[in-house]
C-alpha cells in the first residue's frame, strides 16, 4: 500500500479511491460511480427509514435528505480528501449514524499491526495545510 491509501465500498466492491473517475448524480435514486476497469460504473442507493412508527416524519425527512445523490457525492468528496491529508490507510463505507438520523461516509483506519479498524465518524482532517505551513502539529 501507499502512504496515504484510501479505498471506499461500492455496493458489493471496494475500490481504490485513486480509480474513482466520476460521479453521476442526475438519478434522484442513486448516485453512479464511474470506476477504472469496471464496465458499468457502481451505485450507492438513495435510503429510506421503513418503520415510520418509530419515526417521525421530519426525523425520516432529514435522514432521506442525507441520502440525496449529490448530498452521497459531495460526502464522498471530502472524506476521501479528509483521508488523505490524514495519511495512513482507509476504508471509506456509506452507513448509518447510531441514532439513525443520516447516513454518511465512514471511515475505518487499516492495518493497524492486527487490531481491528478502528472506526470513525466522519471528520475534517487532524491537520491542515496552514498547520504545516505554520509548523504546527
Amino acid at each position: 500500500m501507499a502512504k496515504r491509501d484510501v479505498w471506499v465500498q461500492v455496493g458489493r466492491k471496494t475500490v481504490s479511491a485513486d480509480s474513482i473517475k466520476s460521479f453521476d448524480y442526475s438519478d434522484l435514486h442513486c448516485l453512479l460511480v464511474k470506476v477504472t476497469g469496471e464496465r458499468e460504473p457502481l451505485e450507492v442507493r438513495t435510503r429510506v427509514l421503513w418503520s415510520e412508527s418509530q419515526y417521525s416524519a421530519d426525523h425520516a425527512t432529514r435522514y432521506a435528505a442525507s441520502t440525496v445523490p449529490e448530498v452521497v457525492a459531495r460526502g464522498l468528496l471530502e472524506a476521501v480528501a479528509a483521508c488523505a491529508a490524514d495519511g495512513g490507510h482507509w476504508l471509506l463505507s456509506f452507513e448509518d449514524n447510531r441514532a439513525r438520523t443520516e447516513a454518511s461516509w465512514v471511515r475505518s483506519e487499516l492495518g493497524r499491526a492486527g487490531l481491528p479498524p478502528q472506526r470513525r465518524e466522519y471528520a475534517a482532517p487532524a491537520r491542515t495545510a496552514e498547520d504545516d505551513e505554520r509548523g504546527g502539529n
